[in-house]
C-alpha cells in the first residue's frame, strides 16, 4: 500500500504543472514570475522566428534623443539679450526715435522690419513684454523641439535622456512639437495679445530666429539599429526535451522567448491521459520489485514491523518532492537535484543493501519527474551509491560532510562524461553554468539527510548510529545523575552491557543499540534508587512493607524509566528496550514472601509479574538475560567454569520456558550462542586472583623504604 500510494504521488508530481500551473504566453519586457520548462517534446526553428524578432523590433524600435538644456539655456539667454538691447537702445535715444532703431538693427544679425522696430521702442511696457515672450518660449522649449528629418517615419515614441539624472522617459512624437510646430504655437499665443500687429510680425520673427531643435538625435541609436539588424539564430533548429528550461525564472522576457513559449503551445500535445497511463505501468513493476527486493533484505529490526517500509517510502517520497518542487520554482537543471539524500538518511537508519535499492527506485522517479535521459539516470544511480556507501563507511556527520565534497567532486566529473557524450565538446560557459550545480547536489544531500535523519527518528521509532553515539557517552547528564543519586545501579548496567554486547556480537543483531540500551535500561530506579539492593548501604526498607506495595515499587521503575527516557527524546528503540527487559517475568522474591502470608490458592504467581510487553527484538531479549545473569552473578559468586555455564543456561530455559522469548525472533541456535558468549565474557570477569600470605604482607609492611 505505501509503495501505490508513493507511485501514484510521483505520477502526481510529474504532471502536476500541467494541470495546475499550466503553461501560458509570458510578457515581454517583464521579469518571468517562475521558470518555464518544457512539458514535452518539441522543434522550434530558431533561424524563422529569430527574422521575425528582427523585423519586430525594428518596427518598435523607440528612438532615443538628448535633451540639449544648454541650448535651450542659450536660446532663452538671447531672447532676454534682445530686449535688454532694445531697453538700452531707447534709453540712450531719448531725442529721436531713428537713432534708436539704428541702434537695434546694429545688434541684430538678421534684418528687422522698420515698423515692427518702431513699435517695439515705442512700447511703453517693455521690460513685461519680454518677460511674456520669454515665458512663452520656454514652455515650448520644455515640451520639446525636434527636427522633422530626425524621426523616423511613422515612428509613435521615442525615448528622452534627461541630462541630470540620465533616465530615460518615453514619451509619445504627438506631445512633442516639431520646429514648425513649435513656430506656430508662439504665432497662435502672440495673436491673443492686445498689441500693434507689426510689433507682432517682429516678436514672431525674432522667435522663429531664435528657436533651434533641443531634442538631438543619440549616436547610440544607430549602434543599436545596427545590433538588432546583426542579430542570428545561434542554433537553428532546436530540440527542446521535456523539462527544458525555456525561459529562467527572473529573466527580463524577449521576443524570442515570447516565440518559443508559442511555438511551445502551438504543438499538438500529447494526451495525458495516455501518457499516465504509460507511465503507471512501468513504474507498477519497479515498486513491486523494490517492494520484494526488500521482503528478502535483512532488516535491523522486527521482520513483522513495517516502520522501514514506510519508512523508505517517506524518505523517497520527501526527496522527490524537494526535486519537483526545485524544478518548478527555480532555474535549476537535473544535475543539482540532491537524489543521494535518501541513500543517506535509510544507510544510517536501515542497512545499505536497502539504501541501495531506494537509491535506484529514486534514480528511476528523479529522471522522469526531471529529464527521460539515460545519461541523468545513471548520474544520479552513482552519485546516490557512492554516498550510501560513505554514509555506511563513516556515519559521523563531519566526515559524512568530508565525503560528500568527494561525491560534489565525483558528480562533476561524471557530468563531464556525459556532456562529452551528448555534445561534441561543452562550452566554457555550459561547464561554469552546470558544474557548480552538480558539485553542491552531494552537499544538499547531505545537508537534507541531516535534517530528516531527527524528524525520521521520531515518526518512525528508529534510532541513526550518530544518535546512539552520542547517548553512549558515559558523560550524558542522564548518566551522571545516575551515577551520582545510584552509583550501584550505574556499575550494574556498565557490567551489563559488557555482557549484552558479548551476547549482541555473537548473534549479529545491534551491538551499539543493545549497549546503549544496557546504560539505561534501569535509570527508572532514579525516583527511588534506595528500594533496589545494589544501592544498599544499610537496613533494606522493603523488610516494612507488605509483598504488593515492594512490587508496585519495584515495578514502577520501567515505567518511570520510560518516562524519562521519553523526556529526554531518547529514540523509540532505547524506550522499548527500557520497558521490555523484563517482559512479563515473576518477581520471585516477593512472590515467595506472599506465599508465606497467604495461602496457595489466593496468592497467583500473575499478581507479580512485571507489566511487560515482552521482548519484541533479538535487543531486549539479549538484554533481559544478561541483567539477570549479572544480578546473580553478584549474589552466587560462582567461578567455576561448569557452575558459570550452569547458572546462564538455568536462566535462560526459565526465560524460554516463561514464554519471554516468543516476539523477539530468536530461536534455540541464537539462545545457545547468547549462552556461549555471556558464559565465556563472564569467566572472564570472575577468573581468580593469586592469594598473597599474611606472613608476606607483614613483612612487606616493616621493610625499609
Amino acid at each position: 500500500m505505501p509503495g501505490l500510494l508513493v507511485l501514484l504521488l510521483a505520477i502526481f508530481l510529474s504532471f502536476f504543472e500541467q494541470y495546475f500551473l499550466p503553461l501560458r504566453l509570458p510578457s515581454v519586457g517583464r521579469p518571468s514570475p517562475q521558470p518555464i520548462r518544457a512539458p514535452y517534446d518539441f522543434l522550434f526553428d530558431e533561424d524563422t522566428y529569430m527574422k521575425k524578432v528582427v523585423e519586430q523590433e525594428l518596427q518598435e524600435f523607440i528612438p532615443v534623443y538628448d535633451y540639449d538644456a544648454d541650448e535651450s539655456r542659450r536660446i532663452l539667454e538671447r531672447l532676454e539679450s534682445f530686449f535688454e538691447k532694445a531697453r538700452q537702445c531707447k534709453e540712450s535715444a531719448q531725442a529721436g526715435g531713428e537713432k534708436a532703431e539704428k541702434c537695434l538693427r546694429a545688434a541684430q544679425d538678421v534684418p528687422l522690419p522698420g515698423a515692427g522696430v518702431a513699435e517695439l521702442l515705442r512700447y511703453p511696457h517693455l521690460e513685461k513684454l519680454g518677460g511674456l515672450l520669454r515665458t512663452i518660449v520656454a514652455n515650448v522649449l520644455e515640451t520639446g523641439v525636434y527636427a522633422p528629418e530626425e524621426i523616423p517615419p511613422g515612428a509613435e515614441f521615442i525615448r528622452i535622456v534627461d541630462p541630470i539624472t540620465g533616465k530615460q522617459a518615453k514619451k509619445a512624437v504627438a506631445d512633442l512639437m516639431s520646429l514648425e510646430q513649435a513656430h506656430g504655437t508662439i504665432k497662435d499665443r502672440l495673436d491673443l495679445l492686445k498689441i500693434d500687429p507689426n510689433l507682432r510680425d517682429l516678436l514672431v520673427q525674432e522667435a522663429k530666429a531664435l528657436i533651434v531643435p533641443n531634442l538631438r538625435f543619440s549616436l547610440d541609436n544607430e549602434e543599436k539599429l545596427a545590433a538588432i539588424r546583426a542579430r542570428k539564430a545561434s542554433q537553428g533548429r532546436v530540440l527542446y526535451r521535456r523539462g527544458d528550461l525555456l525561459v529562467p525564472r527572473g529573466k527580463i522576457v524577449d521576443l524570442l522567448d515570447f516565440y518559443r513559449v508559442e511555438a511551445c503551445l502551438s504543438q499538438e500535445r500529447p494526451n495525458l491521459l495516455l501518457v499516465g497511463m504509460g507511465s503507471f505501468v512501468p513504474f507498477f513493476i519497479l515498486t513491486f520489485l523494490f517492494l520484494l527486493s526488500l521482503q528478502r533484505v535483512p532488516l535491523p529490526v522486527h521482520t513483522s514491523s513495517s516502520r522501514p517500509y514506510l519508512l523508505a517510502f517517506f524518505v523517497i517520497l520527501a526527496v522527490l518532492a524537494i526535486v519537483r518542487a526545485a524544478y518548478l520554482f527555480t532555474n535549476l537543471t537535473g544535475y543539482a537535484m540532491p537524489v543521494g539524500a535518501v541513500g543517506v538518511v535509510l544507510s544510517l537508519l536501515l542497512t545499505p543493501a536497502v539504501a541501495l535499492l531506494a537509491v535506484s527506485l529514486t534514480s528511476v522517479y528523479a529522471t522522469f519527474l526531471t529529464h527521460l535521459d539515460m545519461g541523468l539516470f545513471v548520474y544520479y544511480l552513482a552519485g546516490g551509491i557512492f554516498l550510501t556507501l560513505c554514509a555506511r563507511r563513516n556515519s559521523r556527520r563531519t566526515a559524512l560532510l568530508f565525503w560528500s565534497i568527494l561525491g560534489g567532486g565525483l558528480q562533476v566529473l561524471l557530468l563531464v562524461c556525459i556532456l562529452f557524450l551528448t555534445r561534441e565538446q561543452p562550452g566554457r560557459e555550459t561547464l561554469l553554468r552546470l558544474g557548480p550545480q552538480a558539485f553542491l547536489a552531494a552537499p544538499a544531500a547531505w545537508g537534507i539527510a541531516i535534517l530528516f535523519l531527527p524528524l525520521s527518528e521520531r515518526i518512525f521509532g528508529l534510532a541513526s548510529a550518530d544518535r546512539l553515539r552520542e547517548l553512549a557517552d558515559l558523560n550524558h547528564p542522564l548518566l551522571k545523575r545516575l551515577l551520582e543519586k545510584a552509583p550501584g545501579t550505574y556499575y550494574h548496567s556498565l557490567s551489563v552491557a559488557n555482557l549484552a554486547c558479548a551476547a549482541a556480537e555473537a548473534t549479529q543483531a545491534d551491538v551499539l543499540l543493545t549497549r546503549v540500551g544496557a546504560y539505561y535500561h534501569d535509570i527508572g530506579k532514579l525516583m527511588e534508587p534506595g528500594y533496589f539492593i545494589e544501592n544498599q548501604n544499610g537496613p533494606n526498607p522493603h523488610d516494612g512493607l507488605e509483598p504488593m506495595a515492594s512490587y508496585e515499587i519495584v515495578k514502577a521503575h520501567t515505567r518511570d524509566g520510560a518516562e524519562l527516557a521519553s523526556e529526554h527524546r531518547f529514540p523509540r528503540p532505547i524506550v522499548d528496550l527500557i520497558v521490555e527487559h523484563h517482559g512479563t517475568t515473576v518477581m520471585e522474591v516477593f512472590y515467595n514472601k506472599a506465599q508465606q502470608n497467604v495461602p496457595d490458592a489466593l496468592c497467583s504467581r500473575d499478581f507479580f509479574r512485571y507489566d511487560g510487553p515482552k521482548p519484541s527484538r533479538p535487543e531486549s531479549a539479549i538484554l533481559m538475560i544478561a541483567d539477570v545473569v549479572e544480578a546473580v552473578a553478584r549474589v552466587n559468586k560462582a567461578d567455576h567454569p561448569s557452575k558459570v555455564r550452569e547458572m546462564v543456561h538455568k536462566i535462560i530455559v526459565n526465560k524460554f520456558e516463561d514464554g519471554q522469548f516468543d516476539r523477539c525472533g530468536l530461536d534455540t541456535s541464537a539462545l545457545a550462542k547468547i549462552e556461549s558468549a555471556i558464559t565465556q565474557t563472564l569467566l572472564g570477569y570472575l577468573h581468580k586472583r593469586i592469594e598473597y600470605p599474611e606472613d608476606r604482607e607483614a613483612a612487606e609492611k616493616v621493610l625499609p623504604a
